[in-house]
């Protein structure tokens, strides 16, 4: 019992030492996990370089615990204790410290096995063999028991040390019983200390260390927590500062930024920048901000239409859901005029609200130059009514709508346009063209479609329209046309036309298209004589409406040549053709310059027709003699300034080689000239222009006619 008591009290003295090696060498690790924790702090934790510390740390750690476990079994080994009457018997504390050095690893274990042996041999060289090899058989156990853990991955509990302290008391016991071999009584002792003594007490020990070593790591991560509260408490700041630097950016960016930026909220604008107020036409963000931001969208303030209201609402909640938005709209301003904007809605997120944030910029230019390029790719750029290409897209797309049946295809060409241009160009020929563009426009509705599909052919697509009003449609326009006002040729078109039933009549629109274009070629053909005889009429009547002495000029000379006639008995056609040069012979005034459109020379003898007006009038009496006979031919009104004797413009024509007509003419044009331009030889009476007529009889004038009674005629 004493010795009991003894080596209790020896054992408590090596408990308190190695818990103060336990402690210094928790300090110098707790220090150590510090630094390395600042270190990684700093680095950031990674690479290379911090391995090779944290492995440095763990090296010097076991030594260091290595050489205080060293130090223990020094003092250990040192120390007497009186009363143990079994001299042979040392009950050190070795076999505990070698246990505990497990806890660090195989360089602690390593070291404190070299100062066991070391120790043992020093205190009792004679008998130390069987000792030094238990050592060694307990240090083989333990790194071996080391290296399987680490193999498996696996770290060292409580029931691992409790079978090396139990492995480790077993093989110093067998130990004691090979050297001392003494009685049952000392080898049960003997077996009891180093069996269950030791191993408890090594176990006990064990869980102290282990106690203080989570102490530890609670107050290391107590630190660590700390510190990186206070890495995180410094970001944070850092990003408070970054916040409100990007606050200030922000607002710069909102208020004075080229675009206009609206802050909106349930629909409401809540802030609105520089650029915002100036394409509103506000000064005073107080006069925007609360209003409502549909009360500025043009297409809501449509009467009775809450669908587009509908459809903002919608844009707005598909904003809030986080979707970017483009949208074109137009907005008023407040002086009551509209603006086109293309508008970008995001959702913005901030701290204390949320907003829809909208940035618009004004694109009517642009979009006056879309609907320009719109127009120009749809619309006939002279007429302004749809092109072949446009007409086609919607007659394709009306003529699937079921609704739109009767359709009615109608097909327009222009009388005389090609007269027209020859005659008085191509200027009074696009002028025709407008007209009656015009006019075909305003005889259609919203729902028909009218296309220049041709240089003088329109095309008409009528919606619910059977044969009847298609006849009808055909009457109005002749009559709105023949109402129309003009400058050179009146405006008429040749027409045909074709009904389809339903969608599903069996006829192909193709087929509509084809009629249409026979029934109005067949018209056109009918009446292409007519129209040119119109075409000439027209031009008379603008001559009479241009320059009415050709009225008077007109009735005066047919009179005289008529009387002539009977006189002479002219054939049908001669007189035929003394009308048609009475009737056409100034019809080149239409398109001459009122500067020559007089007779030139001072006197009879010099008298003639100005060359330009001439040559005008064979221009269009050419074109028109193309299918109508006995018009004035080029010859004639050339010869119309020749004299009897050749002594004219010389065209090698004198005498009878002039023709009869052209004679007459010339004698009667110069008779009514002379008495309605007597600045030419001054007044004179019929028997004064006689007598200065026969003068010149055989120079200018045939001799024969020179002999009419000119008495009777005037």
């Amino acid at each position: 019992m004493e010795q009991m008591i003894v080596l209790i009290s020896k054992v408590c003295v090596i408990l308190v030492l190695i818990l103060v090696s336990v402690v210094v060498e928790e300090y110098i690790s707790f220090n150590k996990d510090i630094k390395s924790a600042l270190g990684m702090g700093t680095h950031g934790g990674y690479g290379n370089e911090a391995s090779y510390k944290k492995t440095s740390v763990m090296i010097l750690t076991q030594i260091i615990q290595g050489a205080l476990f060293a130090f223990l079994i020094y003092i250990d080994s040192t120390i007497s204790f009186k009363g143990l009457s079994e001299p042979d018997i040392i009950y050190d504390a070795r076999e505990v410290i070698l246990n505990l050095s497990v806890i660090y690893g195989p360089i602690t274990v390593t070291i404190t096995a070299i100062a066991s042996i070391i120790a043992r041999i020093m205190r009792n060289p004679y008998n130390s063999m069987v000792p030094v090899v238990c050592i060694m058989c307990a240090y083989i156990m333990e790194i071996s028991y080391l290296y399987y853990l680490k193999k498996k991955g696996k770290k060292l509990r409580v029931v691992d040390f409790t079978v090396m302290a139990v492995v480790t008391g077993l093989i110093s016991n067998i130990g004691i019983y090979i050297t001392i071999r003494e009685d049952i009584k000392t080898a049960a002792t003997s077996a009891f200390m180093l069996m269950f003594i030791y191993p408890l007490f090594s176990i006990s020990v064990y869980k102290i260390i282990e106690a203080i070593k989570k102490s530890n790591n609670l107050v290391f991560e107590l630190y660590k927590s700390d510190e990186k509260f206070k890495t995180m408490n410094a970001e944070l700041q850092k990003r408070l500062d970054e916040l409100k630097e990007n606050e200030a950016h922000f607002k710069t960016m909102f208020y004075y930024s080229g675009e206009a930026i609206f802050l909106i909220k349930d629909n409401k604008i809540a802030d609105i920048n520089k650029s915002g107020l100036k394409m509103l036409g506000y000064n005073n963000s107080e006069e925007v901000i609360g209003r409502e931001f549909s009360d500025f969208v043009m297409e809501l303030k449509r009467s009775g239409d809450d669908r587009t209201e509908d459809d903002i609402d919608e844009v707005f909640a598909r904003v809030a859901e986080g979707e970017t938005i483009k949208k074109e709209m137009r907005i008023e301003t407040k002086n009551l005029t509209n603006v086109h904007i293309e508008a970008f809605m995001i959702d913005l997120k901030t701290p204390n609200n949320e907003f829809i944030y909208m940035s618009a910029r004004d694109i009517s230019i642009r979009k006056v130059r879309e609907n320009e390029i719109l127009q120009k790719s749809r619309y006939d750029e002279l007429t302004n009514v749809a092109n072949r290409k446009y007409f086609n897209e919607v007659t394709s797309k009306m003529i699937q709508i079921p609704e739109s049946y009767p359709i009615c295809y109608l097909m327009a060409d222009i009388n005389g346009l090609k007269l027209t241009n020859d005659v008085f160009g191509h200027a009074k020929g696009d002028e025709l063209i407008v007209k009656i563009a015009s006019v075909l426009s305003s005889c259609c509705r919203n729902s028909d479609i009218v296309a220049r599909i041709g240089g003088d052919e329109f095309a008409i697509l009528f919606t619910n329209t059977d044969a009847g009003m298609a006849a009808s449609l055909v009457d109005r326009i002749n009559k709105k046309l023949d109402r129309q006002d003009y400058d050179s040729v009146k405006p008429s078109v040749s027409m045909g036309y074709a009904v389809k039933k339903s969608i599903d009549d069996g006829v192909g629109f193709d087929s509509i298209v084809k009629s249409a274009d026979a029934m109005m070629y067949i018209n056109k053909s009918a009446s292409r004589e007519q129209t040119r005889k119109i075409f000439l009429d027209n031009m008379l009547d603008k001559l009479y409406e241009i320059s009415p002495d050709e009225v008077v000029r007109y009735k005066e000379l047919r009179i005289m040549a008529e009387k002539i006639g009977k006189m002479y008995s002219f054939e049908p056609v001669v007189e035929k053709k003394i009308n048609n040069l009475i009737t056409y012979v100034n019809v080149g005034k239409l398109i001459t310059p009122r500067i020559e459109w007089e007779m030139k020379g001072e006197n009879i003898s010099t008298l003639r027709f100005s060359r330009k007006l001439l040559e005008n009038t064979a221009v269009i009496l050419n074109i028109i003699s193309n299918s109508i006979n006995n018009i004035v031919t080029t010859e004639e009104l050339f010869l119309l300034n020749e004299n009897w004797d050749g002594s004219g413009e010389k065209y090698n024509t004198l005498g009878d080689e002039i023709p009869l007509e052209v004679r007459v003419f010339r004698m009667i044009y110069d008779i009514y000239y002379l008495k309605t331009h007597k600045e030419i030889v001054g007044i004179l009476s019929n028997d004064e222009i006689i007598a200065l007529i026969r003068s010149e009889s055989g120079k200018r004038y045939d001799p024969r006619l020179c002999e009419c009674r000119w008495e009777e005629i005037l």
